[in-house]
């Protein structure tokens, strides 16, 4: 896997209907994964809470600073989001502006 970079992860963050796509190759084993999230967090500045594996998807629950948020990763749409965890009140506009400010303190790679 490559290694995942600021720069890569602000230009895949797009508010797409009720969730915050993540435009990014998915992750292609469960080593990976594990990997690739490793990086997202340091880069996010995201901790994680706990995860769950199902057949063909993958969901963490982060926390960025008092934001909660979910990650899912579905193989069999390919597709990679974050959505409010349940509770959350913040609206995705905030989330994807919090997330893209920690981004942006990160050094450009």
């Amino acid at each position: 896997m490559q290694q995942l970079t600021a720069q890569q992860l602000r230009q895949a963050i797009a508010i797409e209907g009720d969730v915050i796509s993540l435009n990014l190759p998915l992750p292609d084993s469960v080593a990976v994964t594990h990997q690739w999230l490793r990086q997202f967090c340091a880069l996010s500045q995201t901790s994680v809470q706990d995860q769950v594996w199902g057949a063909d998807r993958y969901q963490a629950h982060l926390y960025l600073g008092s934001l909660r948020l979910l990650l899912c990763i579905e193989w069999l749409c390919e597709a990679m989001w974050l959505e409010p965890d349940a509770g959350e009140t913040q609206s995705l506009g905030v989330i994807a502006d919090e997330l893209r400010r920690n981004l942006g303190s990160q050094n450009l790679q």
